[in-house]
């Protein structure tokens, strides 16, 4: 599977459980993401930056949304070329 690759382009641990469980809810928001991993906010915050870095996600207000890993990982490749 793809989330497979996310570690080797640099998605941490938690960035790559983060993904994976936005893409499996279809969205969530900064409070589900602290209920569900039982982490501080600030790390929570981080991988939510990294994320947006690598384009994975959108926020749209609070609401934080997948983007699909080819689209984001084929965008992702190209400005690596």
């Amino acid at each position: 599977m793809i989330i497979e690759g996310l570690k080797q382009i640099g998605f941490s641990d938690l960035d790559i459980k983060i993904y994976e469980y936005i893409l499996k809810k279809g969205e969530s928001n900064k409070n589900n993401l602290l209920e569900e991993f039982k982490i501080n906010s600030k790390e929570i915050e981080e991988s939510i930056s990294r994320l947006l870095q690598f384009g994975s996600i959108e926020i749209i207000g609070d609401t934080i949304i997948p983007v699909s890993p080819k689209f984001f990982l084929n965008k992702f490749l190209k400005t690596k070329e």
